[in-house]
């Protein structure tokens, strides 16, 4: 493994086991580079076997100038892996946590003579290279470096387990009756949104250009102009946006009924979702920043908030960074020797 003799390598203790998938190591940030090596505890016997050949667990370890930036490194790389996933659920820090980073090379024992191994951790899990090739790239803009951590941040305030989304595995969601949920939930939406707002891709209106006519109709100059960066920022206008809207009716759809131009085909009894139009949703949940997450609004409006509106916000945010970045879809195609530019 050639490494560059101005760097110092660090353990992450994180391992990857399907990294034949992917583009070759090493991949390379700014001021950083992340490598496979062999991990600490060398009785990780961990592997993974595909096609009758066997993948032993590689760890990642970072080669930085200094520690300063190799953790700056790992704290894009955990929150790639959030954007990814789409949830902090399963995220092995707690809210606000630094990832783990030490010296390779470094004392294995204390001055007691305890193992340091057994107090850092180590988890071997899949897609790890995807969130490194995603951490790679967003290194070298800083705006994408604080659109993943206001999304990291939106998802640790309030996050959802995939699987309770899905209506035919859980039931519906209340609305929660306590205030302190709903302040989490404003939050969340208001740090999803100021997500969108890093990439550039808000709604640019005034009162005297507004963003809608007094028919409901998009204002075409501001239209023209949101639909221009988003193709110019590589997101896809024709795939449209899946929409949750669970239970009945509340004030806030009252007040402004998104914009669902169809039914998805799951949609039964209080399961009203549906899809939208990209800019669609983005206007939609800028009003709701703006009108009912932010400041100081209406308590009836703010008490309705539920977290289908906080996963509407944080998935459309998600989808509109990894769009930026190139890595939208980019797992159900070749995965080698195709990175985004």
């Amino acid at each position: 493994m050639k490494r560059n003799t101005n760097r110092v390598g660090f353990h992450t203790g994180l391992c990857s086991i399907d990294y034949f998938r992917y583009p070759k190591f090493p991949y390379r940030g700014k001021s950083w580079l992340i490598e496979l090596c062999q991990p600490e505890r060398g009785n990780n016997s961990t592997s993974l076997v595909q096609d009758k050949k066997t993948c032993p667990a590689r760890e990642l370890a970072i080669f930085a100038t200094d520690r300063e930036s190799a953790q700056r490194a790992a704290d894009l790389v955990h929150s790639s892996r959030l954007a990814l996933d789409g949830s902090n659920v399963m995220s092995h820090l707690d809210s606000g946590e630094h990832p783990q980073i030490w010296p390779m090379g470094g004392s294995k024992k204390n001055r007691f003579g305890d193992d340091l191994r057994m107090w850092r951790y180590q988890i071997t899990t899949v897609h790890l290279p995807l969130a490194c090739l995603v951490a790679a790239k967003a290194s070298f803009r800083l705006e994408y470096v604080y659109a993943l951590a206001k999304l990291r941040v939106s998802f640790e305030m309030a996050s959802v387990p995939l699987m309770d989304l899905d209506p035919a595995h859980a039931d519906n969601i209340p609305k929660s009756p306590f205030p302190e949920d709903h302040v989490r939930m404003a939050y969340a939406l208001i740090a999803a949104w100021s997500c969108v707002e890093e990439l550039g891709f808000e709604v640019r209106a005034s009162a005297q250009k507004p963003s809608k006519l007094s028919d409901g109709t998009w204002n075409p100059p501001v239209k023209a102009d949101l639909e221009k960066r988003l193709r110019k920022g590589g997101v896809d206008l024709a795939e449209p946006f899946p929409w949750n809207l669970r239970g009945p009716r509340t004030r806030i759809e009252r007040k402004r009924p998104p914009q669902v131009f169809t039914k998805a085909e799951w949609a039964r009894w209080n399961v009203r979702d549906g899809e939208m139009q990209v800019i669609d949703a983005i206007n939609y949940v800028s009003y709701m920043r703006s009108s009912i997450a932010a400041h100081k609004s209406d308590k009836q409006m703010v008490r309705v908030l539920s977290v289908y509106d906080v996963v509407n916000a944080q998935f459309l945010a998600r989808r509109l960074l990894l769009g930026r970045l190139g890595f939208w879809r980019y797992s159900s195609r070749p995965l080698r020797g195709n990175l985004p530019q």
